[in-house]
Parts: C-alpha cells; sequence; structure tokens
C-alpha cells in the first residue's frame, strides 16, 4: 500500500473509530504511566524546590505533545480514552496537592495547571469536529517549515492553522487564568 493510500485511507475514517492501540501508542502510555507513577511515588519525598517543577514539567508534557505528537493517534477513540484517563488521574492529582504549600511560587501554584489537560482533550475532539465540518479532513499539525502534514501527506490549509493556533491559544489562556493575578 503506498503512503498516499493509506493517509487517504486513515482520512476516509468515520470521525469516531476504535482501533487496536498501536506500538506507538503502548510505548507512549507506558513511558507516561510510568511518569505518573514516578510523580506519584516521589512526590511526598521531594524538597520545596523541586515540587512545582515536577509538576509543571510532569503536566506540560502531556498538554503540549497531546497535539505534536499524540494528534493521528488520538483520533483511535481507544487510545483516546486512555489519555482521558490521565487527564482524569490529573484531576485527582490537583485536588489532593492543590493546598500542598510546598506547591505555593511566587504568585501561583502549579497544581491549578492539572485542571486543564481535561479541558485541551476535550478542546482537541472539539477540533477534530470543526477540522471534519469545515474541510472534511482530519486536523492534522500544523509545521513551520513544511506545507505537507507529516501524519496524513496533504496539503495544510489555512483552516488547519488556525485550528493548530486555536488550540495552543486555549493551552496559552488556560495556563495564564491557572493563576490568580
Amino acid at each position: 500500500m503506498s503512503t498516499n493510500n493509506f493517509a487517504e485511507e486513515r482520512q476516509n475514517k468515520p470521525f469516531f473509530h476504535s482501533e487496536e492501540l498501536t506500538l506507538f501508542d503502548k510505548w507512549s502510555i507506558g513511558i507516561y504511566l510510568l511518569m505518573t507513577i514516578f510523580v506519584a511515588v516521589t512526590y511526598n519525598r521531594i524538597d520545596v524546590d523541586t515540587a512545582p517543577i515536577m509538576i509543571i514539567i510532569y503536566v506540560g508534557i502531556l498538554q503540549l505533545c497531546a497535539y505534536f505528537l499524540l494528534c493521528g493517534y488520538l483520533r483511535n477513540f481507544r487510545c483516546y480514552l486512555v489519555w482521558f484517563g490521565f487527564s482524569m488521574i490529573h484531576l485527582v492529582m490537583y485536588f489532593v496537592i492543590k493546598d500542598d504549600s510546598r506547591l505555593q511560587m511566587a504568585k501561583a501554584n502549579p497544581a491549578a495547571l492539572l485542571r486543564n489537560t481535561f479541558i485541551l482533550l476535550l478542546f482537541f475532539q472539539l477540533l477534530r469536529y470543526a477540522s471534519f465540518k469545515m474541510q472534511h479532513q482530519e486536523l492534522v499539525v500544523v509545521s513551520k517549515t513544511s506545507k505537507i502534514d507529516d501524519f496524513d501527506h496533504r496539503k495544510i490549509t489555512i483552516i488547519d492553522k488556525t485550528l493548530f493556533f486555536a488550540y495552543f491559544a486555549a493551552w496559552g489562556a488556560l495556563v495564564y487564568f491557572s493563576f490568580p493575578h
């Protein structure tokens, strides 16, 4: 099967479809699961300087990688549900650690970022739906250096760029409003 046929086949799938997890899915889920276990096990043992940084890195990886690395994989409903499960873990973690004094930074508590994963994954699906409705194509990753999507091998449109920036505008707004001003 040629690359173009594979890309067309992927584009012609229904909005909600469920497939076996790919090797990449399993590896990325496994790595993030290990990170989650590491954070859960070591959190109460770390010092006041390390706790905020650990939470920011742990949450930021998923929230940014969800679009850049997982965009094509989140189309698979099974894969999406696993990552949505991680967003539920983030919500539980938020309620457990939100009042931890070690997380108090100058004007912020990074635990608030844990709430955003849930919202961003739902917003990601909304953007996919918008892409389907407006251009009858899947949401793709916009690249600064290429006019062709690496995953679907199709030309990137102005709608793709708009939806891409909408995700990151939402991410930025959620980060901004997660901290009191």
